[in-house]
Protein backbone atom coordinates (compact mmCIF):
# COMPACT_ATOMS: atom_id res chain seq x y z
CA UNK A 1 0.00 0.00 0.00
CA UNK A 2 1.88 3.00 -1.49
CA UNK A 3 -0.53 5.76 -0.09
CA UNK A 4 0.41 8.25 -2.71
CA UNK A 5 -1.99 11.34 -3.84
CA UNK A 6 -3.66 11.19 -7.11
CA UNK A 7 -3.02 14.04 -9.65
CA UNK A 8 -6.15 14.30 -11.71
CA UNK A 9 -8.32 17.30 -10.22
CA UNK A 10 -12.38 17.51 -10.39
CA UNK A 11 -13.59 20.70 -11.95
CA UNK A 12 -16.08 21.51 -8.78
CA UNK A 13 -18.98 23.23 -11.47
CA UNK A 14 -18.97 19.54 -13.58
CA UNK A 15 -20.54 16.29 -12.83
CA UNK A 16 -18.43 13.56 -13.44
CA UNK A 17 -19.73 9.67 -14.69
CA UNK A 18 -16.82 7.02 -14.40
CA UNK A 19 -13.84 6.94 -15.34
CA UNK A 20 -13.93 9.96 -14.40
CA UNK A 21 -10.92 10.72 -16.29
CA UNK A 22 -12.70 10.78 -19.42
CA UNK A 23 -14.10 14.16 -18.30
CA UNK A 24 -17.00 15.87 -17.07
CA UNK A 25 -19.97 17.76 -18.16
CA UNK A 26 -22.01 20.80 -16.20
CA UNK A 27 -24.85 19.19 -14.50
CA UNK A 28 -28.11 18.62 -15.72
CA UNK A 29 -30.96 16.62 -14.47
CA UNK A 30 -31.59 13.29 -16.27
CA UNK A 31 -33.59 9.99 -15.55
CA UNK A 32 -31.71 6.76 -16.42
CA UNK A 33 -33.38 3.79 -16.40
CA UNK A 34 -31.57 0.16 -17.19
CA UNK A 35 -33.64 -2.79 -17.73
CA UNK A 36 -32.65 -6.22 -16.67
CA UNK A 37 -31.14 -7.69 -20.16
CA UNK A 38 -27.44 -6.79 -18.86
CA UNK A 39 -24.10 -8.60 -19.86
CA UNK A 40 -21.03 -7.78 -17.72
CA UNK A 41 -17.13 -8.84 -18.30
CA UNK A 42 -14.30 -7.98 -15.39
CA UNK A 43 -10.80 -8.21 -15.46
CA UNK A 44 -8.53 -6.66 -12.59
CA UNK A 45 -4.77 -6.84 -13.52
CA UNK A 46 -1.58 -5.09 -11.44
CA UNK A 47 0.19 -2.21 -12.98
CA UNK A 48 3.09 0.38 -12.53
CA UNK A 49 2.21 2.61 -9.71
CA UNK A 50 3.77 5.95 -11.37
CA UNK A 51 1.82 5.59 -14.84
CA UNK A 52 -1.72 4.92 -12.76
CA UNK A 53 -1.00 8.04 -10.30
CA UNK A 54 -2.03 10.47 -13.36
CA UNK A 55 -5.63 9.21 -13.52
CA UNK A 56 -6.02 9.43 -10.30
CA UNK A 57 -8.12 12.32 -8.17
CA UNK A 58 -5.92 14.69 -6.39
CA UNK A 59 -8.33 14.18 -3.15
CA UNK A 60 -7.87 10.27 -3.50
CA UNK A 61 -4.97 7.53 -2.46
CA UNK A 62 -3.95 4.97 -4.57
CA UNK A 63 -3.91 1.81 -2.39
CA UNK A 64 -2.66 -0.44 -4.67
CA UNK A 65 -1.67 -0.13 -8.37
CA UNK A 66 -4.75 -2.27 -9.92
CA UNK A 67 -6.87 -1.71 -12.64
CA UNK A 68 -10.15 -3.22 -13.28
CA UNK A 69 -11.06 -3.21 -16.84
CA UNK A 70 -14.96 -3.58 -17.34
CA UNK A 71 -16.98 -4.58 -20.58
CA UNK A 72 -21.04 -3.92 -19.98
CA UNK A 73 -23.29 -4.75 -23.09
CA UNK A 74 -27.02 -3.24 -21.74
CA UNK A 75 -29.46 -3.86 -24.24
CA UNK A 76 -32.59 -2.30 -22.41
CA UNK A 77 -31.43 1.12 -21.39
CA UNK A 78 -34.38 3.34 -22.06
CA UNK A 79 -32.54 6.66 -22.72
CA UNK A 80 -29.84 5.56 -25.03
CA UNK A 81 -33.28 5.00 -27.27
CA UNK A 82 -34.64 8.32 -26.75
CA UNK A 83 -36.85 7.08 -23.80
CA UNK A 84 -36.79 10.31 -21.94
Amino acid sequence: MSGKKGKFVFNADFIYKMPVHFGGAPFYPVRVVYGADNTVISVDYETDENALLSYIPEDFELKEPVVSVQYTNCRDVDWMIGGE
